[in-house]
């Protein structure tokens, strides 16, 4: 008998791609806070 290893391969890719969209996501959320807060102080100086 020969096993079917087809849907555990595509499920694994596809959690694999949600995983690495989710972390690339994280990360320029992070980068854009981290921005924000940079430059927070002149936000009432009018630059």
């Amino acid at each position: 008998m020969k096993k079917s290893y087809t849907i555990p391969a595509i499920i694994g890719a596809l959690m694999l791609m949600v995983a690495s969209a989710a972390y690339i996501v994280m990360k320029i959320a992070q980068q854009e806070q981290m921005y924000r807060d940079k430059w927070k102080d002149y936000d009432d100086c009018g630059i």
